[in-house]
């Protein structure tokens, strides 16, 4: 199960589905998954190396259904009555786990099968700025200022810099504003 990248908002993609194959009038099933690398299947967790990130497998697209793995409160039940069917599990990501890039894993265990649960975190760095607003100039010195936020993977290194800006023969130690053309 491939969760596609993790950028710190919730992920619902990437999804797997089970097969259950049964004999012909086979008897009823129960179908729970493990815990994986966390053990808890209410909390479930990937690692990169020691690092943990925490998501969920569903039973439901609605993810309100957790899949764990005690019989009549957390499992898939079926009837064996149709030879195959399939039945999604239905990832989520939850948002605002600040981690380290790298790809992250768990091993998910059936009774009978296992399967990878994967996503990948990339480094990755968002910037925005609020305006800086001089106000009216009356021919004396008027200072402002502007707030820069900087939010990356975690361990992301980054740098700020600002250029000279778009007036003609501005540089960044002496930088000008331009009006309709004019410097």
């Amino acid at each position: 199960m491939v969760l596609g990248p993790y950028t710190g908002v919730q992920t619902d993609t990437g999804s797997t589905n089970l097969t259950v194959t049964c004999a012909a009038g086979s008897t009823n099933y129960t179908i729970g998954l493990s815990g994986g690398v966390s053990a808890n299947t209410a909390a479930r967790t990937m690692k990169s190396g020691a690092i943990a990130l925490n998501y969920g497998l569903f039973r439901d697209s609605a993810r309100s259904q957790n899949w764990g793995n005690t019989a009549g409160t957390d499992t898939y039940a079926g009837n064996g009555a149709t030879a195959s069917v399939s039945v999604p599990i239905y990832p989520r990501i939850l948002a605002g786990q600040l981690v380290a890039p790298g790809t992250y894993v768990d091993t998910i265990t059936t009774a009978s099968k296992s399967f990878t649960v994967t996503t990948t975190i990339s480094p990755s760095c968002t910037v925005s700025a609020t305006a800086m607003n001089f106000g009216t100039y009356l021919g004396s010195v008027v200072d402002t200022n502007a707030i820069i936020t900087v939010t990356c993977t975690n361990t992301t290194p980054y740098n700020i810099s600002l250029n000279q800006g778009l007036a003609s023969g501005a540089s960044v130690t002496s930088r000008k504003m331009i009006r309709g053309g004019v410097d």
